[in-house]
């Protein structure tokens, strides 16, 4: 069965505002004088059913559930008499609902973690692989090349496009002006389909060749 709660308020009328706007500012801390009065019961409320939230959660739930079903004005000084209606109903469907919402909300994030937790196991298997595939590549690669850039060229070469953007990575962080570094780092993004990387790393390379 609802309620009815009663929200009061006064305001004087300044040299600025009309009697509309004085009539909407009493309405208004008459509105807030009601939600006050009403987030008290539903913090009671919801407590009563083993619920417990924060002063902002309270305030959410007297917005959903609160209706306004009247306002008068007083006269002289503006006074506005608000009445609001709460049916104890509206309140336990709001935490049935939030209670439903909680639970599949604790559910997709157990299923997030397990798929995360998937994701990154099979990345570490691909960087344990790539690792591997790098060293025999390394080991069955020209002995003559004995250089990182001619390593990193050569792999590129191979299509080893990971490989080789890892080498370049490398040699970018010891050597931040070679133009050419930048320029095929660009190749090795294009190749892996990462253009917006590919395209700021060309653009490096036609500063630091200007």
């Amino acid at each position: 069965m609802a309620q009815n709660y009663e929200g009061v308020s006064e305001c004087c009328i300044d040299d600025s505002e009309t009697l509309n706007d004085a009539k909407t500012r009493a309405k208004q801390l008459a509105e807030q004088d009601v939600r006050e009065k009403v987030a008290d019961y539903i913090k009671q409320f919801s407590k009563n059913r083993n619920f417990t939230f924060s002063d902002d959660e309270i305030k959410t739930i007297t917005a959903s559930v609160l209706k306004f079903v009247n306002v008068r004005y007083g006269k002289a000084i503006i006074q506005a008499y608000v009445t609001a209606q709460l049916d104890d109903n509206d309140i336990s469907e709001w935490l049935n609902k939030y209670s439903q919402e909680k639970t599949a909300l604790v559910a997709q994030n157990e299923d997030l973690k397990r798929q995360i937790a998937e994701l990154e196991q099979k990345l570490s298997v691909y960087e344990s692989e790539s690792k591997s595939k790098l060293q025999t590549q390394t080991q069955t690669i020209d002995p003559k090349i004995k250089s990182k850039d001619d390593l990193a060229w050569r792999l590129f070469c191979l299509t080893d496009f990971r490989g080789a953007l890892a080498l370049y990575d490398e040699l970018i962080k010891t050597n931040p002006n070679n133009a050419e570094y930048y320029f095929c780092r660009s190749r090795c993004y294009e190749k892996l389909g990462e253009h917006s990387k590919s395209k700021a790393d060309r653009k490096k390379y036609d500063e630091l060749r200007r």
